[in-house]
This record gives C-alpha cells, structure tokens and sequence, in this order.
C-alpha cells in the first residue's frame, strides 16, 4: 500500500498509514513511500493525503485507497474494474493508493483491476485480465487465510522514555497524543515482539508532523521466540510525530 504525501510544495512528512502529511506549499508535491506485506495480511489501505493551506481557501486533505477482498469458492469473475485508488477532491492533494486481494479457483473476465498492491490467489487466471501492478498468481490455500493467525509474529511500542504507550494507539496526529514527551534529548524506544525469533531486526520509523521520516535500528535486550524486549534511541523531533515499529525476520 502507499503513504499519501504533503500536497503542492510540501516539505512535510507522508502518512504511512494513519493519516495524511501536513502540507503547504504552491508547487510540486511530495509523495510517501509503500507499506505493508505482499500478503496484504492484514488487510490494509492507502493513507490519506495532506491538505493545503497555502491559498486563501484552504484544500481538503485527499482520501487513502480502500483495501478489497473477493473470495470465492469456485470462479470471479470481472468484466469491469476494481480499484483501490484514493481520491483527490481538487486534484491539489496526494493520497496512497490501497490494496486488492483476489481469492478463487479461477479468477475470469476481461476486465481491470487497479491498487497500489494486488495479490492473486488462484489456480487460473484468464491471460484477457488486466491487472495493475501485475504479481504472479499463486494457489489459494485448501482454506484461505483473511487475518492473521493468532500465533503470529507481532511487534509493538511498549514505551516511550519511561512512559508507557497504550496497547491501542487511537490519537489523531496533530490534535491529539498517545504519549507526551517532555525533553529534547535522546530518548529509549522499548518494544517487544512476540513469536519472532531473536536473531531477526527490528526497527522503529519516526515520522515527524513536518519533515522527512527516519528509520531507527533497535537492539536486542532479552527474551525468546515466544517474547522479547528490544530497544532503540533516538531524539525525538519537536511537536506531533508517529512512532512505528517494524519487524524483519532473518
């Protein structure tokens, strides 16, 4: 999936799932990069665009790309288009595309499918489809995974500077904060995953209101497969700023 950006001359950072990167600006524009896994498990979406400020009357912010399963037991089949692009209201904002997700034992038609990333599982599709960006099909299993299992590998922020981050992060950037951060200094990142095996990365991306994003690289403390601790430092920007953590097996 992809990441809106900050709209016409926007320095500022994308989304990256949440939400859309704050914008101003009068010409170019900034867009985000991808997310997600080839899987596309869990099912996600684009994320929205950023608004602009930088006329008299402000633009609205665009939609992210919706995220679309069809699973059939038998054939789909499609003689008009699915798509998961988002939407520029006034063609002034960039928003991320989402993702399609295709599941049959055929998959038929002529017709189009169109998303940021697409995944089709099937023992056959008609050559007269024509699907963007192209993957190569693979068949679907004897029952078809829709959400992750609950053994499966997870990372999370456990705190921030000695503050502790909720298990559900539901802020909105730039009104509101899961975590408020009083210091200009360095700061620990604890995270823990859980049934990911030592040896792999893990890392955590700071993505700040304005400016570009960085990756931070986190070590490991302690723990197994089945739960470890791992840390990573950073300076934290000034004002609103996403914290989100990613996790590489070997």
């Amino acid at each position: 999936m992809d990441s809106g950006g900050g709209a016409l001359g926007s320095s500022y950072g994308a989304g990256y799932g949440p939400g859309g990167g704050q914008a101003n600006g009068s010409s170019g524009s900034n867009y985000g990069d991808g997310y997600g896994n080839p899987e596309i498990l869990p099912l996600l979406g684009g994320s929205g665009g950023g608004s602009s400020s930088a006329w008299s009357t402000p633009y609205a912010a665009a939609s992210g790309g919706g995220a679309i399963l069809v699973a059939a037991g038998n054939a789909i089949t499609i003689n008009g288009t699915i798509s998961a692009a988002g939407q520029s209201p006034y063609g002034y904002t960039d928003s991320g595309g989402g993702a399609i997700r295709l599941v049959a034992n055929q998959i038929l038609g002529s017709g189009t499918v169109s998303a940021a990333r697409t995944r089709t599982e099937a023992n056959s599709i008609s050559p007269q489809l024509v699907i963007t960006p192209n993957t190569v099909a693979v068949p679907p299993g004897t029952t078809p995974v829709v959400w992750p299992p609950t053994n499966s590998p997870t990372v999370s922020i456990v705190s921030v500077n000695s503050v502790n981050a909720p298990t559900d992060p539901l802020a909105a950037v730039a009104t509101s904060s899961d975590l408020y951060i009083s210091t200009n200094s360095a700061v620990a990142i604890l995270l823990q995953t859980q049934n990911f095996p030592p040896n792999g990365s893990v890392s955590v991306r700071v993505t700040p209101k304005y400016g570009n994003y960085w990756n931070v690289s986190a070590s490991y403390v302690s723990g197994n497969f089945s739960a470890s601790t791992w840390k990573a430092t950073t300076t934290p920007p000034s004002g609103f700023f996403v914290l989100q953590a990613h996790a590489t097996s070997p």
